[in-house]
């Protein structure tokens, strides 16, 4: 674009050989390069000024808007839209001010190499990230693409395999692709190779799980055995509903207000790797149930809130969702939950007593929505046969803000 004043140039592992005379022209001419250290070391000696990228990456901004009007570019590595630079700089900079050449990503050339089709393939990225988040996306047969932080995120994920079920599935590893020292490894998760992985790798996984596995999947509803818990829990009949109810889109953000142990921030955050939940707890211990139910199930993102709602809830910002499973009858705390909605936001409140179906019922007259009770049976064994057992009755109380 002719108003874009920053050049954002991916490149591969085999450098300026890789990209086209008119990039490499752009290169050449630059006032301004800011790249790792990584690729910095690609470029031939030159007098543009040269500039290592900063952890964090925030207080370059200003200097970029400062230099505007001269030749500025930054390097990143293939595909600078693909969790790269290009991602970061979007956040801050409009459209018509970047000009963005890229080059193949690393989930690209996986791709060619092993043969996977890119649209039915789970893309991801570990790179600086907790590796547990890989744990949603093992699934019975589905094929992955992650980039990672280098030799130990190979070694955790593996370790995660094993402790998920997964211990017969197939790593690939692929390492310094498109330069002189590719290589390329294939392993199980059981048989790691004795070796040190280079710091430049992406890897694949297709998943197998094995017989005495478990399938965790990602739509609501997980078995309650999947949570260490004190009893304070949402079953899972009730919870799969309510995390209908709450709706889950890509991006919003949800409230767990007496949170337990975290399963409906859980199962919300797993619904999609863009879903931001903040969980609401006063219990000390319960809280410890939720950072451990956060690792177990792959939801490390997920922000606690200590303390009494509604007081909690005050500074933080406006939800598109909220789950009230606790706390129901608390002066304010409907009204409260109410305002800081955003508009087309969910309301789901849950109540087993009589007091909590009063409040839930007194909530509707003022401020609409639906009520549903919801009733739940099991079996159990008398004697040698079997009958039904009613559960408590839910009340639940829905509502969409308009």
């Amino acid at each position: 674009m002719t108003s874009a004043w920053l050049t954002i140039i991916g490149l591969g592992e085999d450098g300026l050989e890789g990209l086209a005379d008119k990039t490499r022209q752009i290169i050449d001419n630059a006032e301004i390069i800011i790249a790792s250290k990584r690729l910095l070391k690609m470029l031939p000696d030159s007098k543009a000024e040269k500039h290592c990228w900063p952890t964090p990456f925030d207080p370059m901004i200003a200097k970029l808007k400062s230099w505007k009007g001269r030749r500025i570019i930054m390097l990143a590595t293939g595909d600078p839209m693909w969790y790269g630079a290009g991602s970061t700089l979007a956040r801050y900079l409009g459209p018509k001010e970047l000009h963005i050449i890229p080059s193949p990503s690393a989930f690209s050339l996986v791709a060619a190499r092993i043969g996977w089709p890119l649209a039915e393939t789970e893309l991801l990225s570990l790179h600086g990230r907790p590796a547990s988040l890989i744990i949603p996306y093992l699934q019975p047969d589905t094929r992955l693409i992650a980039l990672t932080s280098g030799h130990d995120t190979i070694i955790k994920v593996a370790e995660i395999l094993n402790q998920t079920g997964y211990g017969d599935s197939t790593i690939y590893v692929f390492e310094n692709m498109g330069g002189k020292f590719e290589q390329y490894h294939s392993f199980s998760p059981q048989a790691i190779p004795p070796i040190q992985f280079s710091a430049f790798n992406t890897m694949a996984i297709r998943c197998k799980l094995s017989a005495s596995g478990q399938i965790l999947p990602r739509t609501p509803g997980l078995p309650d055995s999947a949570f260490r818990h004190d009893g304070q829990l949402t079953k899972q009949a009730v919870r799969a509903t309510t995390i209908a109810a709450l709706a889950p889109v890509p991006g919003q953000l949800l409230w767990d207000i007496g949170a337990g142990c975290g399963s409906i921030a859980i199962e919300w955050s797993r619904c999609h790797r863009l879903n931001r939940a903040i969980a609401f707890e006063a219990s000390k211990p319960r809280i410890d149930y939720i950072r451990s139910n956060m690792d177990l199930l792959g939801t490390p993102f997920i922000e606690i809130i200590e303390g009494k709602a509604p007081q909690s809830l005050a500074g933080q910002p406006a939800p598109d969702a909220i789950f009230i499973g606790g706390g129901i009858t608390e002066p304010e705390m409907i009204s409260t939950c109410f305002k800081a909605l955003r508009t087309h936001g969910r309301l789901i409140a849950n109540s087993v007593t009589n007091e909590g179906e009063a409040a839930l019922l007194k909530a509707a007259g003022q401020f609409g929505g639906e009520l549903t009770r919801i009733a739940i049976s099991n079996t159990v064994k008398i004697g040698g046969k079997t009958a039904f057992r009613p559960a408590l009755p839910i009340t639940q109380w829905r509502l969409v803000k308009a």
